[in-house]
């Protein structure tokens, strides 16, 4: 019997009805819609509150009406049901109103720790909140039935929005206040150091929880130590903020500027997602905060030891407009702080880098991924490049060396441009091409770690770019003044256009490889460790697959080419003969000398130390690449006016001591 009660307490579940939730056939729980029992064949009468099914037009008929006081009743019978009215008919007393008829909803409140809750005349919010009553006449108001909510141990706790229409009346503004959901953790577990599978089953059915929402569009949930948001997709999608402060509050809107810190972590899911979810039949977005999670991988741990999950009720990847999850004052103390992210499938969380980004700044980390699922901030040991001594010795001789070398080369552009352009060999004029990429590729490296310091990413992939040309261009020339000087060893060049051809070359090649690795973006921060717990961030290529792909085998192709004519011009040295004389002869040895340490540099065969970067030759081969390369720029330009002296008979500079000597010989 229901005697105007909105909700009943089961002490045990009944299988003669069908209408029990899903979720309480073990448990004690709600019976729901309970107008639908009589589906069963159940042929008793079901007394309903004055709110039920029955509506306000029942007739009366006190004969059916003796067991115990109820406003009506609903009667089943050979397959058929009527509702009779069990109040007397009388008068009604007139309220005063303006021509409006005013609904008010009984919206019922589902707990565990209250039996019945009686459903009084007029409707009070159990909240704190009061509602603002309107005045009405000659209007009958119409009842609106109480429909209970499925829940499984579930408290609510709504804020009541009852906004009135009507004319000079003052109504109560719309709540954006969440409502608050709190569910049962998965039992043998109060939501701390969950196993994955109850952490994926958890996300899956997220969904559940839009029928405990009622007409909020916000929820705030509570699953024993474990908190997060709910929020109802609008038609029109827009971006999607859900932030957690350091107190452990949830706080769900539609806008908050980055510049906001009350937030220690805050999930932005941008317009793009919601769009695709409400394409693909979805309604909500949903993040809940997982704590007391522990990594597998002993060398690495969680940041905060927690993990976070995202859900929309549908897949969800391949975004142009990245989610982004800040993470406020964080503390690495030395750790490598990498975003990765997990599947949420089987009984092991395996981590993936695919899809995220990990952006850092001053004492903040943005994890910016493609796609849904969990995601967690892994820290882990920094690796130890290299010790601080020789970083601090290395960083000494590679500033000294740069600028040493940027000043002799922009010295050697003065001279030629202002002074011998118009006497310049095809030699010269190459070589004035090296010069001039040489001389950006220092200047970039010497103001690549201010520009990562700055924090913009924009100016830092810019940099990298850059720097990154400038290298491949100085290996490209490396590779054309190895490949003119072969053609002046077996057959000069004569063709129409020569240098313009060389000069495409020279300059396009390395943008065709850049651009490509701009687009993808695959320039970032690349931080170098030392023994002591610091660092120095600079802008390069982050992906050491990458890295040692494009880099290493573009130079690769160069140096064997280049080595190869390097041998070809030595032998065509050694063979030469003395023309006469003790004096003579050791002139013409150090001339030789000479000629093989400018070919040498100027085919770029030092930068081949990188090679031996490996196991007890990788201090060495630092010492070796860092002083030779950053001081080449001053090796060339000796190089360059020394051979400046050997002219042709024409009067035109000679491409390289070497050249005029091997060209002729004996």
């Amino acid at each position: 019997m229901l005697s105007k009660m909105d909700i009943v307490l089961m002490n045990v579940p009944l299988p003669d009805f069908d209408c029990m939730s899903e979720l309480n056939n073990t448990d004690p729980g709600f019976l729901l819609k309970i107008h639908n029992c009589s589906k069963t064949g159940n042929k008793s009468s079901i007394r309903l509150s004055q709110n039920g099914i029955c509506g306000a037009h029942s007739p009366y008929e006190q004969g059916a009406c003796k067991v115990s006081e109820s406003s009506y009743k609903f009667i089943y019978s050979n397959k058929t049901s009527s509702c009779v009215s069990c109040d007397a008919p009388g008068p009604t007393t007139p309220v005063p109103t303006t021509s409006v008829t005013t609904p008010v909803p009984t919206t019922p409140v589902p707990t565990t720790s209250v039996t019945t809750t009686p459903v009084p005349t007029t409707p009070v919010p159990t909240t704190s909140v009061t509602t603002t009553p309107v005045p009405t006449t000659s209007v009958t108001t119409t009842p609106v039935p109480t429909t209970p909510v499925p829940t499984t141990s579930v408290t609510m706790t709504p804020v009541p929005t009852t906004p009135v229409p009507t004319t000079s009346v003052t109504t109560t503004p719309v709540t954006t206040t969440p409502v608050a959901i709190t569910v049962t953790p998965p039992e043998g577990n109060n939501g701390t150091g969950i196993s994955p599978e109850n952490a994926a089953s958890i996300m899956k059915n997220l969904s559940c929880l839009l029928e405990e929402m009622g007409n909020y569009s916000t929820a705030t949930v509570t699953i024993g130590h474990i908190k997060g948001g709910i929020t109802k997709l609008p038609p029109k999608a827009s971006d999607t903020n859900i932030g957690f402060t350091a107190s452990g509050d949830v706080i769900i809107h539609e806008n908050i500027d980055d510049s906001v810190t009350s937030f220690s972590r805050l999930v932005k899911i941008p317009s793009e997602a919601s769009a695709m979810a409400l394409k693909r039949n979805s309604s909500f977005a949903g993040v809940l905060l997982f704590p007391g999670m522990h990594q597998d991988d002993p060398n690495s741990f969680f940041l905060n030891n927690e993990l976070l999950g995202i859900e929309m009720g549908t897949e969800i990847s391949n975004l142009s407009q990245t989610i982004d999850i800040h993470y406020r004052s964080v503390d690495k103390n030395g750790s490598i702080a990498s975003c990765q992210s997990w599947d949420g499938k089987g009984k092991s969380m395996i981590w993936i880098t695919d899809g995220c980004q990990t952006k850092e700044t001053n004492n903040s980390i943005t994890c910016q991924c493609s796609h849904l699922t969990f995601f967690a901030v892994l820290l882990s040991p920094p690796p130890v490049n290299i010790s601080a001594s020789d970083f601090t010795s290395l960083t000494y001789i590679t500033s000294i060396g740069c600028g040493l070398s940027m000043f002799f080369l922009m010295v050697a552009l003065f001279m030629h441009f202002l002074i011998r352009k118009g006497k310049a060999s095809q030699a010269t004029k190459i070589l004035m091409n090296l010069f001039a990429a040489m001389f950006t590729l220092n200047l970039s490296f010497l103001v690549n770690e201010s520009i990562a310091e700055l924090g913009n990413f924009g100016a830092c992939m810019a940099m990298a770019a850059v720097m990154h040309y400038t290298m491949l261009a100085t290996c490209t020339w490396f590779f054309i003044e190895a490949l003119h000087l072969y053609f002046n060893l077996w057959k000069p060049p004569n063709g129409k256009h020569y240098m313009a051809k060389i000069c495409a070359a020279g300059w396009v090649i390395p943008a065709v490889v850049v651009i490509p690795l701009l687009a993808t973006r695959q320039y970032d921060y690349l931080v170098i460790y030392t023994d002591d717990g610091n660092s120095a961030k600079m802008c390069w290529i982050s992906d050491a697959v990458v890295h040692q792909g494009v880099n290493v085998g573009y130079y690769a192709v160069v140096f064997i080419f280049t080595f190869v004519v390097f041998i070809i011009t030595v032998r065509q040295i050694v063979l030469l003969k003395p023309t006469a004389g003790k004096s003579q002869h050791n002139s013409s040895t150090k001339t030789n000398s000479f000629s093989i340490f400018g070919l040498f540099v100027l085919l770029g065969i030092t930068w081949a130390f990188a090679f031996f970067s490996h196991g007890p030759l990788l201090i060495a081969s630092y010492y070796l690449f860092t002083i030779l390369n950053s001081f080449q720029g001053f090796f060339l330009f000796i190089y360059y006016v020394n051979s400046s002296k050997n002219r042709s008979p024409t009067g035109s500079i000679s491409s390289t001591a070497t050249s005029d000597t091997v060209t002729s010989p004996q």
